[in-house]
């Protein structure tokens, strides 16, 4: 007996139908939370990336003024070789007043006064540019060689700065000067060796780092551009966005897009992080500018202190009209000897003479010297009390009569800036870039979760399709 199958493979029962439509119902439940959480990123996206692209706004700005930043340190930089200069200048000029002063200097004289003062070399030559007194007998009897020099004999009225010549490793340079004798025909000439400040290579390092900032931040600014365009496409599919499975495959093709310009800002963010870091590492070997700065002042000023000290012993009776004459030759800014008791008895300061230092305040430091001549001050360049200029002081004792001599010279304030500067940009290089990456992270985290949304939508349509 033949047993038949009744059922028709063809007929759905009401529990398929059911079925097919609850499908049917998710899959436009999920196109219409797809359109509606597309947008909502859309408008999201279209939101951070004005704050991408402001931070590579500021990112451009900071790197300009980085850049700036580093052509004044390397001119404040460069200014170092022009003030070892300007004071070895007047070291020469002072020595060109001993020379008026003391007809007996002769050679033995001369390495006893370079010893005593501090003079690193120094020539002096007659009428024919023969050396006759140095600190270095190799010296005695030898022609100047440099005809830039010799042509102080022709042109007495000019001073003579030749270009510093390098020394090997350590930044080690040489400086030489030139101006003509007083007392005769003939050339004074010093040299002095000196380290150049090892900030000028972290300079030049942060250059590169401002450079390659702007560029990065340049690079940001044209893919924010595109990924602009590419979210008002997004947008515009969205809006399209419909039960077709190809629509949502555009919108996902977007979202790739999207999400590979973000890859390439993100990647970019990344770089600038690591410059960040290389800018606080060139902050970190910059110079010191206080430090290089009052070494080399410290250094020149009391060689003046101590040639000054030289001329008092030589001309006892020296008077204010003198001094002042001396303070414009030789381009000093400020002469003060006081007698020991303090008071000021000789000065190029109109009115100075007569003032009485005190042990207070911004005077109290040279009271020492009264009670110990053997002693040196030196100030740092600061602002003066009495009408607000800054000065650069430094002073001797008077161990013949008592008293002191003070130094004085016009400064400005140099502190840490170039080091200090560099790592504040530093910082803000590195917070923009971190400020850059947390944004697109969570922009990529976005279209990440919205594509795991298409792709269900998608998977949901492709089903509620093979079963219609």
């Amino acid at each position: 007996m033949t047993v038949r199958d009744n059922t028709d493979q063809s007929l759905n029962t009401p529990e398929d139908s059911t079925v097919k439509n609850s499908q049917a119902d998710l899959a436009d439940q999920q196109v219409a939370e797809l359109i509606k959480e597309s947008g909502q990123m859309t408008a999201e996206m279209t939101t951070k990336l004005k704050s991408v692209d402001a931070i590579a706004n500021k990112t451009n700005l900071l790197a300009i003024n980085a850049s700036i930043e580093t052509i004044h340190a390397s001119m404040l930089l460069g200014s170092f070789e022009e003030i070892l200069a300007q004071n070895m200048l007047i070291q020469a000029k002072l020595t060109a007043k001993i020379l008026e002063f003391d007809r007996s200097f002769n050679n033995e004289t001369c390495i006893e006064f370079a010893k005593s003062t501090g003079i690193e070399e120094i020539s002096i030559t007659n009428g024919d540019g023969i050396v006759v007194f140095s600190n270095d007998i190799n010296r005695i009897d030898v022609k100047l060689a440099t005809p830039a020099m010799l042509e102080l004999l022709n042109k007495p009225e000019q001073d003579v700065v030749l270009p510093s010549i390098s020394r090997g490793i350590g930044g080690f340079a040489f400086k030489v000067i030139g101006v003509t004798r007083r007392d005769e025909p003939g050339i004074i000439q010093f040299g002095s060796q000196y380290v150049k400040p090892e900030g000028q290579m972290a300079i030049d390092g942060f250059g590169v780092v401002a450079r390659e900032a702007k560029r990065l931040a340049d690079e940001a600014k044209v893919i924010a551009k595109e990924l602009a365009s590419l979210i008002f496409e997004m947008k515009g599919k969205t809006e399209k966005l419909d039960e077709n499975a190809q629509s949502i495959e555009t919108l996902s093709e977007s979202y790739r897009a999207i999400k590979s310009a973000l890859s390439m800002i993100l990647n970019v963010s990344k770089q600038t992080n690591l410059l960040g870091v290389r800018a606080a590492i060139e902050a970190a070997h910059s110079t010191n500018d206080k430090m290089d700065f009052d070494e080399l002042l410290n250094k020149n000023m009391l060689i003046q202190a101590r040639m000054m000290s030289i001329i008092l012993d030589l001309e006892p009776t020296i008077d204010n009209d003198q001094i002042v004459e001396l303070a414009e030759y030789t381009g000093i800014d400020e002469f003060w000897i006081s007698d020991n008791q303090g008071m000021v008895i000789l000065t190029n300061i109109e009115g100075g003479a007569g003032f009485v230092y005190k042990n207070e305040g911004q005077t109290a430091p040279y009271i020492k010297l009264l009670n110990n001549p053997t002693l040196i001050v030196t100030a740092p360049p600061e602002r003066r009390a009495l009408d607000g200029n800054v000065f650069k002081y430094v002073a001797i004792g008077r161990k013949s009569t008592g008293g002191f001599i003070q130094v004085g010279k016009a400064s400005k304030m140099y502190g840490n800036s170039t080091a200090d500067g560099f790592a504040v940009v530093a910082k803000q290089i590195k917070t923009l870039a971190e400020q850059s990456k947390e944004i697109t992270a969570e922009m990529l985290d976005m279209l990440d979760l919205m594509n795991q949304k298409a792709a269900a939508t998608k998977e949901a349509l492709h089903v509620k399709h093979s079963k219609g």
